[in-house]
């Protein structure tokens, strides 16, 4: 991989008059890298890129990059250092809890089956798929001897970091974890787990573009997931293509939730939640008619036939036709649901609504004759309204953000911001993701319902220092809303992480102060927390939890989004186990 790479270099750098070149060094860089690792480098990773061998030069004591480039990478220890620096090698335990629900189901089936299971980590990155994979299996009870995972990864550097993490504090505090879901004793648990890490696992150097396995290997499931957001699309359809070759019949392949495939695959087909199965496309051969001698006759006795379950209805109304198409794409991926209606004006959506009874509505603010906000005023007039869900995705400003909450306190259960351009790819994960969680789960259960009363401190758990923190997806902001008017005025202060754009949750803040009688703060910047006070996550940036002698501070973040989301719950929750 990496002599093939220094040939095609040395090539490129051989023909260049540094000079009077018509590209830089850095361009024919970009280009050999697209071509043989499929990495795509958009202005914002070179921006990225062009960073990091900054620094790297800096260490060398290099002028350019340009000069970095044409004088260092001949060295194959050089080339590779470049090759690290184009992703961001970092991972989680038990990433997509989504991921690994489903995967447990998939384990106890391939458990029943009572033959050996292989798994595939295909960008495993510093190693903590490889070993989440390992302890669920490991807790449902398989042996090491009936698993097999292979974790491949593109960088060298990476894999010798994946596997030494066993013996880092990291990997202890989450078999300290498992140990609490162990059957057995710590002996035992410490014993499977080094036996499996010997035998089961496997890692090997990969570039998911130019290397290959043996045509003979087969896995149950693969992981690939975070690593197509490197590529172009015709590149992502035909790694995906090639890696399900590599899948048993019943085999599953699994992408990170922004990496939606839309179809160009068709021997993948969608299980929800960018978990793929393989599809046979083989139709069965009808045999030729074979005459055989009449058989005795006997009676039948008709058993009920059992309807399958109808298709989930999904009715789209937006005043663009071009979001209507993203919708009903994303919609069509999704198993037993299709668009049943459409539409960009709110009178004819109504009309539509009550002689087709949807399952799901997704609502624009802006339509032709009117907003929403008219539609909800109507329908909610049909007795089939509290029957249905509905979606705002729409696209709107920070001054008329206060029609969004209008929204959601008259039924809308979710709201998301219409994408940019670059944005399609990850926005199409999100629906897909969002759509699957209201179509699967007719019935919501409701937080508020349960709670009969004023909840006091007394009510509360106990814990180091007095904190209450709340996180809520994208569905729960009338249920943060109504939950902090039942907390009791003398609280502890009350961290606020909501999945939300930046332009609202300021309004946010300001309908929780308006409606509860709370003092509420957006954070913006660093504030020491007050007791009865409430503090809303920025939308643009991670809120964490500091201990500064007694006092508590809640502080800004501008880090990486977690799994998709600035602000992420998971963020502040981890800085509150830290500073206790």
């Amino acid at each position: 991989m990496i002599t093939k790479f220094l040939e095609n270099l040395s090539l490129n750098l051989d023909s260049l008059e540094l000079k009077s070149k018509p590209r830089s060094v850095f361009d024919q860089f970009c280009a050999i890298i697209e071509k043989d690792y499929g990495i795509l480098l958009t202005e914002e990773k070179r921006f990225l890129v062009e960073t990091r061998f900054r620094r790297r030069q800096t260490e060398l004591g290099i002028g350019t990059t340009d000069e970095y480039l044409a004088r260092d990478m001949a060295s194959t220890t050089e080339m590779r250092q470049a090759v690290e620096m184009l992703t961001t090698h970092k991972t989680e335990w038990f990433r997509e809890i989504v991921h690994f629900q489903w995967l447990k189901s998939e384990l106890l089936r391939l458990k029943d089956k009572q033959e050996m299971i292989h798994i595939w980590s295909a960008a495993c990155s510093s190693g903590p798929e490889v070993y989440s994979i390992l302890f669920l299996a490991l807790q449902l009870g398989i042996s090491f001897e009936r698993i097999r995972i292979l974790g491949t990864d593109l960088s060298r550097q990476v894999l010798a970091k994946a596997k030494m993490l066993h013996r880092t504090p990291e990997f202890a505090s989450e078999v300290k974890k498992l140990e609490k879901r162990w059957p057995g004793t710590r002996p035992e648990l410490d014993r499977e787990i080094h036996k499996a890490i010997l035998q089961s696992i496997k890692w090997r150097e990969f570039n998911l573009i130019s290397s290959e396995l043996s045509p003979n290997v087969k896995f149950d499931v693969i992981f690939l997931r975070n690593v197509l957001i490197y590529f172009d699309r015709p590149t992502v359809v035909s790694v995906c293509e090639k890696i399900s070759n590599h899948l048993k019949p019943e085999g599953h392949l699994i992408l990170g939730l922004s990496e939606t495939l839309h179809g160009e695959a068709p021997i993948l087909k969608t299980n929800g939640n960018n978990i793929y199965f393989k599809h046979n496309k083989r139709a069965s051969k009808i045999s030729a008619p074979v005459e055989v001698a009449a058989a005795p006759r006997i009676k039948v006795v008709s058993e009920p036939v059992v309807a399958p379950a109808p298709d989930k209805r999904v009715m789209v109304v937006d005043d663009s036709l071009s979001i209507r198409k993203i919708l009903g794409s994303v919609i069509a991926d999704i198993p037993k649901s299709k668009v049943c209606g459409e539409s960009g004006s709110w009178k004819e959506s109504l009309a539509l609504f009550k002689s087709l009874r949807p399952d799901l509505v997704t609502l624009d603010m802006k339509l032709e004759d009117g907003t929403a906000i008219d539609f909800l005023k109507e329908a909610r007039k049909d007795p089939h309204f509290r029957d249905a869900k509905f979606v705002m995705i729409t696209e709107i400003s920070k001054t008329e953000g206060n029609l969004v909450f209008e929204a959601l306190s008259m039924g809308v259960s979710h709201y998301l911001q219409k994408p940019k351009a670059s944005e399609i790819a990850d926005f199409r994960g999100q629906l897909e993701e969002l759509f699957l969680s209201l179509l699967s789960n007719p019935k919501e259960s409701s937080l508020i319902k349960a709670a009969p009363k004023k909840i006091s401190s007394g009510d509360l758990p106990k814990g180091p220092f007095g904190l209450i923190a709340i996180g809520s997806s994208t569905g729960g902001t009338e249920v943060v809303k109504r939950l902090l008017g039942l907390i009791r005025k003398e609280s502890p202060p009350i961290m606020v992480v909501q999945h939300m754009p930046e332009t609202f949750t300021g309004l946010f803040a300001k309908r929780i102060e308006k409606e509860t009688g709370r003092p509420t703060h957006e954070l913006t910047e660093s504030m020491v927390l007050e007791n009865g006070h409430a503090y809303v996550a920025n939308g643009g940036s991670h809120m964490v939890l500091r201990r500064r002698g007694d006092q508590l501070l809640a502080e800004c973040r501008d880090s990486a989004p977690v799994n998709r989301f600035r602000p992420s719950i998971s963020v502040l929750f981890d800085s509150i186990v830290k500073a206790g």
